[in-house]
């Protein structure tokens, strides 16, 4: 298999968190460090055909550049894979390309990897994040034109069938330009050839304006031999000290030290990771600073998603005896600790050996509203770690009580001195969806939750939270009040532009 469709396997395998992603992750991460610096992130496979496609019309051998694009299946999992692949995960360079109405996607994950902040389009673009108007197929039947289409179906032996199609009574009377789109996305397959057949029959001077983008410039290779002067080699070996500047010491992401620290983390080897800690000195409170200006600690690293490392407990229990601060905080578009990091994997053996370490149960800084790492692990649904967090004793608000199911809670919450405002109620009324309980959803319903409004920070309604938690007993129920989904409101998220 070649280099970069492993690569593609192993990061779908990493991102999917079954019992595989952590040895999937070490292989991405091998793949990664033999030369890759570049992921194009695109929503499907028409979109990586038509993204190849382009470079081979201009010349480009995308493997060899060290580039590689990769589908994602969906907007939705942008920000899993933004956080995998860019600054908060292996540090590459990442690009991308979305449709108009998943332009909110995109831009939430790169501000939650702190890639900007209160994005627009153009800023997105400067990031190499063009957006398609409506996507991609529209924008290549407006750069071909109707006949030119119909000219590459007709090398494809396809023009016969659309002209059969075109005579669907569904189809008479639409435009040209939507009996194409429509036929192009008919047949298993077909979306995803046409993509690339279009791109290859298109004018030059007519490549669509986020296409023509998205492809990162040719890099300059120096090709310096390993021992030229100039290169950085403070790589940890037997009596070699690297040398570690400030208090904490600082290392850039790409130091050989910060590799191999990293490297030991991910993969449990708490004997190499204790050999690097006996040979630096200050190595435990050192923080690793990435390409965009985000600073993180070794326990980051240890907690970073998606998790549960090998040995994790006994990688923070090492790194703490040998001087780490369990509640340092990374430096940056947020300012979230090594808990809040865990809390966001589930990793409820992290969570604990942090804990019993000293960590800051209430600390807040969440990158969801500032708040502890409770409410990291109730917003990304990390259920055990959640419960967890509660026996220990953290502090519920009322959205927490509701979404983890603690009626008791939510009844004293109601009833108290201080009542929840109407907000309160209706953020409380969603969390209960997005947790699947029924009966707490009911009781703040009984007290005046609106159902269908949107929150500002995702795009779905309660009912849309309650079909992705496959909570079908509740969807019922929710659906029998006259709840509706966020599309049938708006068929685009609210920060969309266009």
């Amino acid at each position: 298999m070649p280099e970069p469709d492993r690569f593609r396997v192993a990061v779908h395998t990493w991102a999917a968190g079954g019992p595989d992603s952590a040895q999937a992750a070490v292989l991405a991460r091998r793949l990664a460090g033999a030369g890759l610096t570049t992921v194009v992130l695109v929503e499907g496979v028409s979109d990586r055909g038509a993204v190849e496609a382009l470079a081979v019309r201009r010349g480009r051998d995308l493997p060899a550049e060290g580039v590689c694009v990769l589908p994602i299946g969906g907007a939705t999992s942008a920000g899993r894979f933004l956080r995998l692949l860019g600054p908060p995960g292996l540090g590459l360079a990442v690009r991308g390309m979305c449709d108009e109405a998943e332009e909110g996607w995109f831009r939430r994950g790169l501000e939650q990897v702190g890639l900007g902040v209160g994005l627009d389009r153009p800023a997105m673009e400067a990031l190499g994040f063009p957006v398609c108007v409506a996507d991609l197929e529209d924008e290549l039947i407006r750069a071909s034109g109707p006949a030119g289409v119909e000219d590459v179906l007709a090398a494809e032996g396809d023009l016969p069938r659309f002209r059969v199609f075109q005579n669907q009574p569904a189809q008479r009377g639409r435009s040209v330009e939507r009996q194409l789109r429509r036929f192009l996305g008919t047949t298993s397959g077909r979306k995803a050839r046409y993509a690339a057949a279009l791109v290859h029959a298109l004018d030059p001077d007519h490549v669509p304006r986020p296409l023509d983008l998205l492809l990162p410039a040719r890099p300059h290779r120096t090709d310096r031999p390993p021992d030229a002067p100039g290169r950085r080699d403070t790589a940890a070996g037997p009596g070699r000290v690297a040398q570690m500047t400030g208090d904490p010491p600082l290392l850039a992401a790409d130091d050989p030290l910060a590799v191999a620290v990293t490297g030991a983390i991910r993969d449990g080897d708490l004997a190499r990771l204790r050999s690097l800690l006996d040979a630096h000195p200050g190595l435990a409170a050192a923080r690793i600073a990435d390409r965009v200006g985000g600073v993180r600690t070794l326990l980051h690293v240890v907690t970073d998603w998606p998790g549960r490392f090998p040995r994790g407990a006994a990688t923070v229990a090492a790194l703490v005896a040998a001087g780490a601060d369990v509640d340092a905080r990374f430096a940056g578009p947020h300012r979230e600790t090594p808990l809040h990091w865990a809390a966001s994997c589930d990793d409820v053996d992290v969570v604990d050996a942090l804990l019993d370490a000293g960590a800051d149960l209430e600390a807040p800084g969440s990158v969801i509203a500032d708040g502890t790492p409770l409410a990291n692990a109730r917003a990304f649904a990390q259920w055990r770690a959640a419960y967890r967090l509660v026996v220990r004793g953290a502090r519920t608000t009322l959205v927490d009580a509701a979404t983890l199911g603690l009626h008791d809670r939510v009844e004293r919450a109601c009833t108290g001195d201080t009542p929840p405002t109407p907000d309160e109620i209706d953020w409380a009324f969603w969390g209960a969806c997005h947790g699947g309980r029924q009966s707490c959803a009911g009781y703040l319903w009984a007290r005046g939750a609106r159902l269908n409004r949107v929150p500002p920070w995702e795009h779905r309604t309660a009912l849309d939270a309650a079909v992705r938690r496959g909570a079908t007993e509740l969807v019922g129920w929710l659906r029998a009040r006259g709840a509706v989904t966020a599309a049938d409101l708006d068929p685009r998220p609210p920060d969309a532009t266009g």
